[in-house]
């Protein structure tokens, strides 16, 4: 395509071509000329990490003031562990005093929909509550990313104790920003801040325990309490769920439940087996989330995972929500978990849940990680619609079984009804690949057949 023929293409077309590029040569585009730079710094700018800089050049009068408008998406990430390594008390004051007018600039974006927000776990308090402050005054948010970082530092220990040390070297405009000079959670309920209902929350921590007293006001920290009624998709990234020892298992009175009314999608992602229980899960989405849609459960797990349990078992709590229209869940095994069903034991799979009561069924996708190790870097999936012909047969078409990179977007293959053997992608292992133990006897069967 020449230049003048994109230049006089449509936004949409444009934009298409435009996202293929990486923003170093966005901005080595946008440098052709005028009108290159009108089309290119919309999406240049669309995503903006918050630094004092940045906030700088965007303000009324900066560099950047006229192309403010353009910033769809922050990211504002506080102090990771490792930057607390060596750290001193000039160094902390620092950071506060670059930390501050971030988060007070932040109301400046009004067109900005979406913020990535990445903290670590013991961030005071204080901070932890002004942050929150600044971000729901951002006129038009809908959706927030949040990374909780985990872990324990010598550093940060040290950190915490010198609190009010720091605290008296600070102007008083900080400390006025910062509130009291004592470390205390009292008066400093991050949800008591952070008012602006959302549409779209996306946490991602290490250990999750789902609510269910209308009393909570956090989801790991994550300050839920102003989108309860508006939520309309959750997504989970999370290494543990509802962990057995501490999940709350006795029925709840309706006066104390809560509810997520408007809530469609729900997505948990690189959740391990065994670190979470499928019947508590349906459970809670079945009691918690009475308008859920969509459900995607996205097993981290390769052939070496050991499982216990019947899929049987594991897979009737669907059953308890019966509006479900979409869900991709683990591919189901058998024979001690060595064998992977194969299309037409999923078609039986997918009729049950249709005669087990679930009749707003209409895309299911049987998802797993690689055979091989070899391949850890994909996964494969089958999925199938559904629908029911004039005279009100079901009908199911299968699409043929895929492989895909982690993070590459699905693409739609050939369907077909259903009556071929479903056999899987990687039935034979890579080259110079050694089978692993858990699936030798799966091979030896295969084999047989």
């Amino acid at each position: 395509m020449s230049t003048s023929s994109f230049l006089l293409s449509p936004a949409e077309i444009q934009d298409e071509i435009l996202g293929y590029l990486c923003k170093t040569d966005l901005a080595s585009f946008s440098s052709c000329s005028k009108k290159y730079r009108e089309v290119t710094f919309p999406l240049l700018y669309a995503g903006l990490k918050v630094t004092p800089d940045s906030v700088a050049a965007f303000r009324d009068g900066g560099a950047l003031a006229s192309f403010r408008h353009c910033v769809r998406k922050l990211y504002l990430a506080s102090k990771t562990y490792e930057d607390f390594e060596g750290q001193t008390i000039n160094d902390t004051i620092t950071h506060i005093q670059n930390f501050y007018p971030c988060i007070r600039s932040l109301q400046q974006f009004t067109n900005v929909k979406s913020i990535k927000v990445v903290c670590t776990e013991n961030l005071w308090e204080n901070i932890y509550a002004a942050l929150w402050a600044g971000v729901s005054k951002i006129p038009n948010l809908n959706d927030v990313e949040f990374k909780l970082q985990e872990g324990r530092s010598r550093a940060l220990i040290k950190y915490w104790g010198q609190y009010q040390l720091i605290y008296s070297l600070l102007s008083s405009e900080i400390q006025e920003f910062l509130g009291p000079d004592e470390l205390s959670e009292e008066g400093h309920d991050a949800a008591d801040y952070f008012t602006k209902p959302l549409e779209t929350i996306c946490i991602n921590v290490r250990t999750t325990m789902l609510p269910t007293e209308n009393t909570a006001s956090h989801l790991v920290k994550f300050p839920i309490k102003s989108s309860i009624n508006s939520l309309r998709k959750l997504k989970i990234t999370t290494n543990r769920l509802n962990d057995d020892r501490v999940y709350e298992t006795r029925p709840q009175p309706e006066a104390t439940k809560l509810i997520f009314p408007n809530l469609t999608t729900v997505e948990i992602d690189e959740l391990p087996e065994g670190y979470f229980s499928y019947q508590r899960l349906f459970g809670w989405l079945a009691t918690h989330c009475p308008g859920l849609k969509s459900l995607a459960l996205r097993i981290s797990t390769d052939g070496r995972i050991i499982v216990s349990g019947d899929y049987g078992v594991e897979f009737n709590g669907l059953f308890q929500i019966p509006q479900l229209v979409k869900v991709i869940i683990p591919w189901p095994r058998k024979f001690e978990r060595h064998m992977r069903y194969k299309r037409r034991e999923l078609d039986a799979a997918v009729r049950g849940m249709v005669d087990a009561g679930m009749h707003a069924l209409r895309e299911v996708t049987f998802r797993r990680g690689p055979r091989w190790r070899a391949h850890y870097h994909q996964y494969v999936a089958i999925d199938c619609r559904i629908c029911k012909d004039e005279g009100g047969k079901l009908r199911i078409w299968w699409r043929k079984p895929f492989a895909l990179e982690i993070g590459q977007k699905s693409f739609v293959e050939e369907e077909d009804d259903g009556e071929g053997s479903g056999d899987d992608l990687d039935q034979e292992p890579p080259f110079g690949v050694e089978l692993g133990y858990h699936w030798k006897m799966s091979h030896a069967q295969t084999r047989r057949q």
